[in-house]
């Protein structure tokens, strides 16, 4: 079966949840995201984009971000970022990353919960999916925190920063939300 990608909003809505602002990536936040969290190892371990080396490296992502109109949200005060690149016909493949004095506090969770209801509500989206590596657990907790069911473990599935990964893969749809 092959899926339709659906046409992006023309700008990116502000979500807004207790704690967080979510919004579009501004050429000036390029300072925080290269000091929050795009160089640190532990952040990109699992992530398919080396660990940046200097500013730049966030300058150059904000701008593809901006001229190709990926569905990626700053997490005011820019200390993370979350969304997604592609949206197929009914269904929306999120990401996220965080930077690590973030972990543990349950901002993933805030921003995860305001993108899913963006998705389904919003853009009437059927379905979220959302996956990690199996190496990496806490990911997991986010979707299962958030309501995501797990469909399963998918061998050999994903490509990150450590190579050829097992993805465990996570839904959510209008009707389990």
């Amino acid at each position: 079966m092959f899926f339709k990608e659906r046409e992006m909003p023309v700008s990116l809505p502000v979500l807004e949840t207790q704690r967080l602002i979510l919004r579009a990536f501004r050429q000036e936040d390029a300072e925080d995201m290269y000091h929050h969290w795009a160089p640190d190892p532990k952040v990109t371990k699992y992530l398919t984009w080396p660990a940046y080396t200097s500013v730049k490296d966030a300058v150059n992502r904000i701008q593809y971000l901006q001229d190709n109109g990926v569905m990626t949200w700053a997490m005011v005060q820019v200390i993370g970022s979350i969304g997604t690149d592609h949206v197929y016909d009914a269904q929306a493949e999120t990401g996220y990353c965080l930077g690590t004095s973030w972990w543990n506090q349950g901002y993933m969770t805030e921003a995860m919960n305001a993108v899913i209801h963006y998705f389904l509500y919003d853009m009437k989206i059927d379905t979220v999916t959302a996956c990690h590596d199996v190496r990496n657990p806490a990911s997991g907790r986010v979707m299962q925190k958030c309501g995501m069911t797990c469909v399963g473990i998918f061998p050999g599935s994903g490509h990150n920063n450590l190579g050829i990964s097992d993805e465990v893969r996570y839904i959510m749809t209008k009707d389990s939300h």
